[in-house]
């Protein structure tokens, strides 16, 4: 049966029985499914037209029919973390490169001989395990070439391309996130920064977290959604090629870091067993793969190499190993936190960490909350209390939707603050209430006490934004999986935040985080210096796409990483407990 997207000026044929959220998901349009498609969150709402009848209904629950028109948002201003990436000095000697060599050079060389005199025209040693010199020698447009263009990936051959003048040595490194696919091209001659972009993962139709994901593919949706997958990262390609003009053929070499979930999807690999007891991760070390999903743009080299970084564990992703590849050397040990659904924690330098993962569910990206969005148009990204009053700001045009996880993080500091919530996380009530200048904001609901925000003369005469006692506890069980995670991986190694030179934070999240919200709540260490990393994970990729020296060293850490499976430790539950407070844990 066919559905059409009036917004998107756009039609395809899906099978009977495909839910509107299933449909939208196979357009390539995203929709808000905090609850992974259990009709729960109430976020996919949209609205359909049915022969003559228009209604509203939720995309997960409900089944399309033939010639139905689906109306959803015409075009989305999700806030992404899409800076360049800042580059810390390093010597650019990039493993994957293209050598020109002039024909001329080999043509007295005998066959046999071709390698060695290879060898002396380049700056590096090369071996051919691929072939390509054989295949280059019996290719009829080997005697009208002027050029040989050497396709090289640490010092093997992978392909002689046949030209007139020399080709370009172009890269692009990947961060594919949950939320995100971010990518970033770079000239691997000179490490010049080209361009970048970032879009929305088109997976997230089909749930807001992995575990959504990955039961969609246990119920038939593995190829669509590593289809969904390619087509984020193919828009992020040919945003950036049109930025820059690339001449055909260019971009040479693509590295991709991911938690492994999404490399599992990436390499066209199963992902179920991360999705039940005892969590085996289906991706194993560094990989060299093809897809030709992923080369579909005419910049893209067909022998382009396409390397995914290794991961540690079912848990612990290559996203993991890049930001440790990305983190300034430090005698002393430091800390690294990257927030968001799933939490990675690592202690250590260098070549030697311990890390963790901490699942925080879906608060600090505004799921799970009874107003949460994600930072899209209409999030409060921010409140501050100034002058008796709040202030929130909000992300583009026109009047607050709802909070999104920066927004609430900061809210509650604020509630904290002004004593209107205890370190217990319960709201003020009583007498203390009754004589607090805010105690008209707080009220009474089905679900229990509520605190407003925004009123709705605040808000421009739209809805009242409002938070929960609910949303409070929401926001507690992200932290106390945080905080608990620090506190065990501390005791594990026998240290002491004051043992510690810096805590780094990472992720899109982290960057737009105000730190100092963050201590008030007691997320983090009150006495050590935080440094925010933005995107480590593209930052570590970029870096192994530019040098040899850092790959290794992304190699090493995969190698040397200890996992840490903190709810093992005898005390967990209890420090977990302990952790639900507002108290300071460090």
């Amino acid at each position: 049966m066919r559905v059409f997207f009036p917004h998107q000026q756009k039609n395809i044929d899906v099978p009977a029985g495909t839910t509107v959220a299933e449909a939208c998901a196979l357009a390539g349009i995203s929709l808000n499914a905090d609850c992974g498609g259990h009709g729960n969150c109430g976020k996919c709402a949209v609205l359909i037209k049915k022969g003559a009848l228009t209604m509203e209904v939720l995309a997960c629950q409900y089944e399309v029919s033939d010639n139905m028109r689906i109306y959803t948002e015409e075009k989305s201003s999700t806030k992404i973390l899409s800076d360049s990436v800042t580059v810390k000095p390093l010597i650019v000697d990039a493993p994957v490169m293209i050598y020109p060599v002039a024909k001329d050079a080999l043509d007295d060389c005998p066959r046999t001989e071709h390698l060695s005199g290879l060898n002396a025209l380049l700056p590096i040693d090369v071996s051919d395990s691929r072939g390509a010199l054989a295949r280059m020698t019996a290719d009829s447009r080997y005697g009208r070439s002027t050029v040989l263009n050497i396709l090289v990936d640490e010092n093997d051959i992978v392909a002689i391309h046949l030209d007139h003048a020399p080709a370009e040595s172009v890269g692009m490194a990947f961060d594919i996130g949950t939320t995100t696919v971010v990518g970033y091209l770079y000239d691997l001659n000179n490490g010049a920064y080209l361009a970048h972009h970032a879009a929305l993962n088109a997976q997230s139709a089909f749930g807001a977290d992995v575990l959504s994901r990955i039961s969609a593919s246990d119920h038939g949706y593995q190829k669509e959604l590593t289809q969904l997958l390619a087509r984020s990262i193919n828009e992020v390609i040919d945003v950036c090629v049109k930025k820059t003009c690339l001449p055909d053929a260019s971009i040479v070499h693509m590295v991709f870091s991911g938690n492994t979930t999404m490399l599992s999807f990436l390499l066209g690999l199963n992902p179920s067993p991360l999705g039940k007891y005892p969590f085996v991760s289906p991706v194993s070390g560094e990989q060299i793969f093809d897809c030709d999903n992923i080369k579909t743009n005419r910049a893209v080299h067909i022998e382009c190499v396409l390397r995914s970084l290794s991961p540690v564990g079912a848990f612990v992703g290559a996203d993991t190993t890049a930001l440790l590849t990305a983190v300034p050397r430090s005698e002393k040990p430091v800390l690294v936190i990257d927030l968001g659904t799933n939490g990675e924690i690592a202690l250590g330098s260098g070549e030697t960490w311990h890390v963790c993962s901490a699942a925080c569910g879906p608060a600090f990206e505004g799921g799970g909350l009874m107003m949460g969005m994600r930072s899209d148009q209409g999030a409060i990204e921010s409140v501050s209390y100034e002058n008796g009053q709040f202030n929130c700001g909000i992300i583009g045009q026109g009047p607050a939707k709802g909070i999104c996880g920066s927004g609430i993080i900061d809210a509650v500091a604020c509630l904290l603050n002004q004593k209107l919530i205890n370190a217990n996380g319960d709201f003020l009530s009583g007498d203390a209430l009754d004589n607090h200048p805010e105690a008209y904001r707080m009220l009474e609901t089905d679900t229990g006490k509520a605190f407003v925000l925004m009123t709705s003369r605040e808000n421009g005469g739209a809805d009242d934004i409002i938070i929960t006692q609910k949303d409070i506890r929401a926001l507690q069980n992200a932290l106390a999986a945080i905080k608990s995670a620090v506190y065990l991986l501390l005791k594990r190694t026998k240290l002491t935040p004051s043992d510690l030179d810096a805590c780094y934070l990472a992720g899109g999240f982290g960057n737009y985080l105000k730190v100092g919200s963050a201590k008030i709540i007691g997320l983090l260490p009150k006495d050590l210096p935080v440094k925010l990393m933005g995107d480590g994970a593209a930052n570590g990729a970029l870096r192994c796409m530019l040098s040899r020296e850092e790959l290794e060293l992304n190699r090493r850490i995969a190698k040397n990483a200890e996992v840490i499976a903190i709810a093992d430790f005898p005390d967990f539950n209890e420090t977990l407990l302990r952790a639900l407070s507002f108290e300071p844990f460090f």
